[in-house]
């Protein structure tokens, strides 16, 4: 059995029913399992869509039984859940022994997408409370209902917010307890752990944001991803000048230079940014074709910033794309859902193709940072049959275009 210790956190990379045996009997329980709804994001994209959760086809509840046995007596489990999936896990600690007390609500601030028409955006998960004998609240008795709103996500798709594990930890467990989690995932549960001065056995990890808390270089989620996405690009080459192009695409890394939440969607988190005297001093109108067009994706609260750059570069506005992203996002006027692709032009450079494309672009956005819809792009290669393309801030390489930016591969 491989077994990692980091500070007060013990790592076990084994099946979790192996493990529990070998436990010391454990305070409380926290864990977040695959709920067994074939959960997958953006399955309304235009494009490949990523792979499931592992282990989430069906409800898995076998390890449920001997998980209860390794709690003490008098202790309370948590156990994350959603609505079409709630009565297997119900029955499943019932099942075990345990007495189901309450379903704590959380409410995340934000709905998720999903038949938009004939549905309510639902924006709430479901956990239930169960105790193994009687366990005492320790901090009162507070309402069920808790919102409490997402953190951004990392390693993991399906990230649940540190404060919310906080909050179970606090409420039925005391300093020094012996929290167990079987199911890491992004390592909330050690990271609150950490922070609330509880001792963690893990198993199923990923663990490289924990690691980063526990060395002290990270303070939360936050400052770990922002590390883990500046490790994760390289140094860029200048963009060269001796190729001329007659096609631009770009998502520049904008600096917002404030954050609506503290780590919520901040740009900042995922690589670094630029200001606009720096994207306006870039050398892009040595690289142009003297006739040339340019793609620029920008958001609402940059877009009057959008247009020094369109002119710094040697464009003038003429169109652009709406991009309707499905989810919302927070912001400080309204609720946000949606980004500007601004088409501008050099000279004389209009379509090569006499098609016209709606100017809204319905496509649920992914679980990734700032990521576009491969759409769009098809798009411009649809309208532009001739003269070479390059993308600037590129994430990865594509047929026919040129690449340029320190995520590109």
């Amino acid at each position: 059995m491989k077994k990692t210790v980091i500070g007060d956190c013990t790592i076990y990379e084994e099946d979790c029913r192996d493990v529990f045996p070998t436990l010391e009997p454990v305070d409380l329980v926290v864990c977040d399992p695959p709920f067994g709804c074939r959960y997958q994001t953006h399955h309304r994209k235009r494009m490949p869509t990523p792979g499931r959760l592992l282990n989430d086809d069906k409800p898995n509840v076998a390890f449920v039984k001997p998980l209860v046995e390794a709690v003490k007596p008098d202790s309370a489990i948590y156990l994350c859940t959603r609505f079409d999936v709630y009565a297997v896990w119900e029955q499943a600690l019932k099942d075990a022994g345990t007495r189901i007390k309450t379903t704590v609500v959380w409410d995340k601030g934000n709905r998720t997408a999903g038949d938009l028409r004939g549905d309510y955006g639902n924006q709430v998960e479901l956990i239930l409370y169960a105790h193994v004998g009687r366990s005492l609240l320790r901090k009162g008795r507070p309402s069920n209902l808790w919102s409490i709103p997402r953190d951004p996500p990392g390693p993991h798709p399906t990230p649940k917010p540190v404060r919310l594990f906080e909050r179970c930890i606090e409420n039925s467990s005391d300093p020094d307890d012996l929290v167990l989690d079987p199911f890491l995932g992004g390592g909330t549960t050690a990271l609150a752990c950490i922070r609330t001065g509880r001792r963690i056995g893990l198993l199923n990890p990923i663990t490289v944001t924990t690691e980063k808390i526990a060395s002290g270089e990270a303070k939360s989620v936050v400052d770990a991803n922002r590390l883990l996405a500046r490790e994760n690009v390289h140094e860029t080459a200048p963009l060269a000048t001796e190729t001329k192009y007659r096609i631009v695409y770009a998502d520049p890394p904008w600096s917002y230079g404030n954050k609506l939440v503290d780590g919520y969607g901040a740009a900042e988190n995922h690589y670094p940014t630029m200001s606009i005297d720096e994207l306006c001093g870039m050398p892009v109108p040595e690289t142009l074709d003297e006739n040339a067009v340019l793609f620029l994706w920008t958001t609402s609260p940059l877009l009057e910033e959008a247009f020094a750059v369109i002119r710094a570069w040697g464009f003038k506005y003429k169109a652009s794309f709406v991009w309707d992203k499905i989810k919302h996002n927070m912001g400080h006027y309204n609720s946000v859902r949606h980004e500007f692709l601004l088409i501008a032009t050099r000279g004389s450079c209009t379509p090569d193709v006499s098609k016209l494309f709606d100017s809204v672009v319905s496509v649920e956005r992914s679980a990734k940072h700032s990521e576009k819809p491969e759409i769009f792009r098809e798009m411009i290669d649809t309208l532009y049959t001739s003269g070479r393309k390059i993308e600037l801030f590129a994430r990865k390489s594509v047929p026919g275009w040129d690449v340029w930016g320190n995520q590109s591969s």
